[in-house]
């Protein structure tokens, strides 16, 4: 119960207002907030369906299979929605680089947290990957000149409350 209420508390940190109703009202009007709340809330039926299948399945054969479905379906979309594919190969042309390094490092913290399943399940090794969020705030403060401020107790809050709860 405590972790439930540190994690709500520390939601209403994403837009703050005077109290915690005013800044609830404030995250329902907010796009993006509410775009990260559901992409909180398919990542984690996402966990549990990467882990139900990872019981079988080699991590990385898993990850690979993934990795083919979501380029796919993102590049089906994209064209769907109006891009060209030549926005894409230049877009790869120019970010090349970029593309390398974001890829190699999304890749293995994946298959990193699929194995991670195998020794402390997904109720354990969800919570702890929310580390990362210490380590994305220290480099968006360095090297994207972020304001952290007040989002850096909501992180801690936010942390220790997925602890709590499992």
């Amino acid at each position: 119960l405590i972790g439930a209420v540190l994690m709500i508390y520390g939601v209403s940190f994403l837009k703050k207002g005077e109290n915690v109703v005013v800044s609830y009202a404030n995250i329902i009007k907010s796009k993006g907030a509410v775009a990260m709340i559901v992409s909180s809330l398919l990542m984690a039926i996402g966990r549990i369906i990467d882990r139900k299948f990872t019981i079988s399945l080699s991590p990385l054969g898993y990850s690979v299979g993934i990795y083919l479905v979501i380029s796919t379906y993102i590049l089906v979309y994209g064209i769907a929605s109006g891009s060209r594919i030549s926005d894409y190969t230049n877009l790869i042309k120019q970010k090349w680089l970029y593309l390398i390094l974001g890829g190699i490092c999304n890749a293995y913290s994946y298959v990193a947290l699929l194995k991670a399943f195998n020794y402390f399940g997904v109720s354990v090794a969800e919570p702890l990957s929310m580390l990362s969020v210490f380590v994305t705030m220290f480099f968006a403060k360095i090297f994207l000149r972020e304001r952290i401020g007040v989002r850096l107790l909501a992180a801690v809050l936010l942390f220790v409350g997925s602890i709590l709860i499992y």
